[in-house]
């Protein structure tokens, strides 16, 4: 699937992660079909629940696609 600005993109379940100090704090997990992209589960440690990582998480879904 190719974006607007010509970014090919390819269909399937993505991880993407986040690392604080080498540390995994977070996880979304996500579809990208022809149609649609769906982040499915989002998990944190809840250690860091004070920087909010589901918006940081879901700022950068939108970012992505």
């Amino acid at each position: 699937m190719k974006t607007a600005n010509g970014k090919v993109l390819k269909m399937g379940c993505y991880h993407f992660n986040y690392y604080l100090d080498g540390k995994l704090i977070a996880v979304s997990v996500a579809d990208l079909t022809p149609i649609s992209f769906s982040t499915v589960y989002f998990f944190s440690d809840p250690a860091y629940k004070r920087f909010s990582l589901g918006v940081v998480s879901s700022i950068n879904d939108i970012k992505y696609v």
